[in-house]
């Protein structure tokens, strides 16, 4: 990030400009300790800041936390992934999986009825999934 051909190597510093305090706290503080306790939510923000700056180990953790989450929260991640362009294909399938896995109990939710309102055409796949019971997550984009 502060070495090589960058903007923020010649100028020896980086703009958050636009970041959240939270997300930039959280970056920093990998920077500094190599790690980061409790992410407080904002690994998706965590994740494409990293993504941006090239710090894969941070970037890496984002994404080791993600694959660990409560079926509810999955709802929220992925509505919300679909805006970050740094977020994998393999993580918004998991993510779906998890969605699939747990239909019963997200089907009525305030969180789903979201998802489905913004992105209507990966819902409607994910119904017909839990319906058939024969969906392929390879085949959701």
């Amino acid at each position: 990030m502060l070495k090589g051909d960058f903007k923020e190597a010649k100028e020896g510093s980086v703009d958050f400009t636009g970041v959240p305090e939270k997300v930039a706290e959280k970056f920093l503080e990998f920077l500094y300790l190599g790690h980061v306790e409790d992410m407080a939510g904002l690994e998706l923000e965590v994740l494409a800041l990293a993504d941006k700056y090239l710090v894969k180990e941070l970037k890496r953790e984002c994404e080791v936390r993600l694959w660990t989450v409560k079926p509810l929260r999955a709802v929220e991640l992925l509505e919300r992934a679909y805006e970050l362009p740094a977020v994998s294909g393999d993580l918004k399938k998991w993510f779906i999986r998890i969605i699939i896995d747990n239909w019963a109990l997200l089907k009525n939710t305030a969180e789903w009825a979201s998802f489905q309102q913004s992105r209507p055409s990966v819902a409607e796949v994910i119904v017909v999934c839990t319906s058939e019971n024969s969906c392929v997550t390879s085949q959701i984009h």
